[in-house]
């Protein structure tokens, strides 16, 4: 209220000379691209796993966003880099990520298991050999 009176009714230069200024570090700049662009990209370390994912998925809305981020701190046009939300297929869903996880485990356990019947069965065979010939030494 001061300030907005004193400036209403002296000499614009008279009030400049009476009051004391002060600039404080950084209060009168524009937000740095670069430390813009280094805070996504660090944040991109931890969450682009996810929203790929989500994006695989079929949920392009926060990859949309995070490049639309990226391409503003860069002063780039992000068109060409958004995803298009799928289209309703007619048809069985898309499988379970855990089911499909399970099932490649329990595929990866079938396998162990064979090669592990395997190396028996080998085994077994040599040691028939081993038999047969101290058999037949034996009876020598």
């Amino acid at each position: 209220m001061v300030f907005a009176e004193s400036t209403g009714q002296d000499d614009f230069e008279n009030v400049v000379r009476e009051y004391s200024y002060r600039v404080q570090a950084g209060s009168a700049r524009k937000p740095n691209k670069n430390n813009r662009i280094r805070a996504l990209n660090e944040w991109g370390q931890s969450a682009l796993p996810v929203i790929q994912a989500f994006a695989m998925q079929g949920m392009v809305e926060p990859w949309n966003a995070y490049v639309n981020e990226i391409a503003k701190a860069m002063d780039f046009e992000a068109a060409p880099f958004l995803l298009q939300p799928p289209q309703q297929q007619e048809g069985p869903p898309p499988p379970d990520p855990e089911e499909v996880r399970k099932e490649a485990s329990h595929q990866q356990d079938m396998r162990h298991s064979e090669e592990k019947h395997q190396q028996n069965l080998s085994q077994a065979e040599e040691m028939g050999k081993v038999k047969k010939e101290n058999a037949k030494k034996t009876k020598k």
